[in-house]
């Protein structure tokens, strides 16, 4: 008799059979699964075109900015000797050649002590107990020390105790030991700041002498100026911190080497005062070509990286049978058509204006829609000879930096195109999330359904088995004794 077949073992084992029954269930899912792989494609193009146009967009922008930012703008100026001082120019500098004639440098109020021997008893012990005194910088508010000088102080400990107080408080002033023999040292309290408004006014408190005996003061109690070893103040007349110098035959007093309040947009450093038989110092501002040249390339290199990525997104090759993800995209494609035409329109607040079209300047389009420098010369001499224009082709109120800016907004701003198609389909993924689980919801149950009736079929299959052997041997049985 032919024997039942078992689902318990080998390929026909009840996990095998379930696992089988499953997979060809799983052809929606899988489907879903395909078809959120391409949303998720889609989403990513999203982020590329919004990385790309907003990086049109913020150099469009940076054509419209006021003068000081407008980098189209971008002025340059030159020392006629750098060892002297330096000078650099913002958009709104004015174009001119200057003299500079440097007669001083600013510098920071400086007090010496007067020079002491460094084991030696502080001032032989008459300045004993605890010292009291202020120090004010400029406009700022005094601010008060003490120190306490104790019997067998020594000179450097006691110029140790001042340095620290002073160094460890908010003063905009700071304090150093110098060891200026191998046996004596003075203390150096300077000013952070230059100029007459950042001098040093030192007053001792309650009846100490402590800045009277390292000679920063007089005894009676005023400023006094460091000759030799003796104590006292590098400069005497406080107005003599400030910087002088003379800008076009105009005497300028100054309390810093950095001066940027003389003539609108230039920056000057002094560096070094001029003797008598120098010679004398010119600086000259000028427009920065190379830099508006480097800013129009990188402005074609950010366009034509647009026009490209939107030329492979929207296209249909009808040979191959391959279209582009955008492809019928009517926002997309307008997009590209868009920005050709503001690129391509003459300024109509110009209308007088030589300088109209990017071509000519030496800018062509080529048959993509990207553009190039096709004529270098025309574009040199044009940068030369018409930078006004120029930069109004770009960054006037109907410019091409203000129409891209204008557009390109409404694409890469919060809330804009590219977000709302990007939430499109971030709700489309969540929705085939959705039904990717309640799919694996439903084979979950019908796995467990199908385990329990393999099961109770295996055991049906066991019962049979046992009854195909019993009857299989009775059978045999029978046949021995039909034999005698």
């Amino acid at each position: 008799m032919t024997s039942i077949s078992s689902v318990g073992s080998g390929a026909n084992s009840i996990e095998t059979l379930i696992q089988q029954t499953i997979a060809s269930e799983r052809g929606p899912i899988t489907d879903l699964e395909d078809n959120k792989k391409t949303l998720q494609m889609r989403l990513n193009i999203f982020n590329d075109l919004k990385t790309k146009l907003k990086t049109l967009r913020n150099t469009s922008r940076d054509f419209t900015k006021i003068d000081t930012l407008n980098t189209l703008l971008s002025k340059k100026a030159t020392s006629s000797n750098e060892s002297f001082f330096t000078v650099s120019a913002a958009s709104n500098a004015s174009l001119g050649t200057h003299t500079l004639s440097i007669n001083r440098l600013a510098t920071s109020d400086t007090g010496l002590s007067r020079q002491l021997n460094r084991d030696g008893n502080f001032l032989e012990n008459k300045s004993l107990g605890l010292q009291e005194f202020s120090i004010k910088v400029g406009d700022a508010d005094a601010v008060n020390f003490s120190v306490t000088v104790e019997a067998g102080d020594t000179n450097l400990e006691v110029m140790e105790k001042v340095r620290d107080v002073i160094n460890e408080s908010d003063l905009d002033a700071d304090a150093s030991i110098i060891y200026d023999t191998n046996d004596t040292a003075r203390l150096i309290i300077k000013s952070d700041k230059t100029g007459s408004e950042n001098q040093l006014e030192m007053t001792e408190l309650n009846g100490s002498n402590i800045l009277r005996k390292l000679k920063y003061l007089t005894s009676g109690g005023a400023r006094r100026l460091a000759e030799g070893t003796a104590g006292g103040f590098l400069i005497q007349d406080v107005n003599e911190l400030d910087a002088s110098f003379n800008i076009d035959g105009i005497d300028i007093i100054k309390s810093s080497n950095e001066v940027k309040d003389i003539l609108p947009g230039v920056s000057l450093n002094l560096l070094q005062a001029q003797g008598v038989d120098d010679t004398p110092l010119t600086f000259k501002v000028e427009q920065d070509t190379d830099k508006t040249k480097e800013e129009i390339k990188s402005f074609i290199e950010d366009y034509n990286s647009v026009i490209t990525y939107l030329n492979a997104k929207t296209s249909v090759d009808t040979t191959n049978f391959t279209r582009g993800e955008f492809a019928g995209d009517f926002v997309i494609s307008n997009l590209k058509f868009s920005m050709r035409s503001l690129v391509t329109t003459p300024i109509a607040a110009e209308p007088d204006a030589e300088i109209q079209f990017l071509s000519q300047i030496g800018i062509t389009f080529d048959r993509d829609g990207t553009m190039s420098i096709s004529d270098s010369s025309k574009f040199d001499d044009q940068l030369e000879s018409n930078i006004e224009q120029i930069t109004d082709l770009f960054t006037s109120e109907d410019g091409i930096g203000a129409r891209l800016e204008e557009i390109l907004d409404k694409f890469v701003d919060s809330g804009g195109t590219v977000d709302r198609s990007r939430e499109s389909v971030n709700r489309q993924i969540s929705s085939i999330d959705s039904r990717i689980d309640n799919y694996e919801a439903r084979l979950a149950v019908r796995e467990e359904s199908l385990r329990r009736q393999y099961t109770e079929l295996q055991k049906t299959l066991s019962l049979l088995n046992n009854q195909q052997y019993m009857i299989q041997n009775s059978m045999a049985t029978l046949g021995q004794y039909s034999s005698y």
